[in-house]
Parts: structure tokens; C-alpha cells; sequence
């Protein structure tokens, strides 16, 4: 396995979420999105992409800004997700357990081709 760039989010329940892309074993050609997360310890890392196609630059949604009527609205209560590039198109995952606070989230993003998507 061979891991390029991180991107980590912790949700109100303190579990901590390792967003990457890499290599693997199942794809030593093109980049691939995957993942790794602690409850009590570190569980073991899920592939969430494949095919023939590179995908790469995660970044996890979590922030504590900003604040909309004292809720940091980019911290999710459980669950995680993130924004990556496959090629030049941006995409989302949303894990499954994934719940907000708020009903709704905004979530500002820029920047695509000539590098990494970036949350705003």
C-alpha cells in the first residue's frame, strides 16, 4: 500500500475518521479513495473507490466554523464525509451513519483541474 494525502475529522461522538488516497494491491495503476477510523482502536482500512479512473485530494468536512445559532454546523454529530477529485469531476461521500445537527449544511467548495478540491 502506498498512501498519499490525509485528511482526518473527528464527529461529536470523538471517533476519529482518516481520509487518504493510494495504491493498492487491487489498484497499483490509478489513485484510490480510502479510509480508516478509531473507536477503540483502529479499525481496518475500507477502499471506497476503484476502476480505471484516479481519484484523489480528500478533504473531510469538519469544521468549527462556522457557528449558526451556537452549533458548529460543519461537525457531524455522527458519522463522516468528504469531497475528493475523481479526474476533474468533484464528488461527496456520506458515510452511512452519517447525522448533522442541522436538517441542512452548506458546504462551499472551489477549486478543480489543477489541484485539490478545497472546502471553503
Amino acid at each position: 500500500i502506498i498512501i498519499f494525502i490525509l485528511s482526518i475529522s473527528v464527529d461529536d461522538d470523538n471517533k476519529i475518521y482518516v481520509v487518504f488516497y493510494g495504491y493498492h494491491s487491487g489498484s497499483t495503476t490509478y489513485r484510490q479513495i480510502g479510509y480508516n477510523h478509531y473507536t477503540d482502536s483502529w479499525q481496518g482500512i475500507s477502499w471506497l473507490t476503484s476502476g480505471s479512473t484516479h481519484n484523489r485530494f480528500p478533504n473531510a468536512i469538519f469544521a468549527r466554523w462556522p457557528i449558526d445559532d451556537l452549533v458548529k454546523v460543519n461537525i457531524p454529530v455522527t458519522g463522516f464525509a468528504f469531497i475528493w477529485a475523481e479526474n476533474d469531476d468533484i464528488k461527496i461521500y456520506l458515510s452511512d451513519d452519517l447525522t448533522w445537527e442541522e436538517e441542512e449544511v452548506h458546504i462551499p467548495v472551489s477549486g478543480i483541474g489543477v489541484g485539490d478540491p478545497m472546502i471553503l
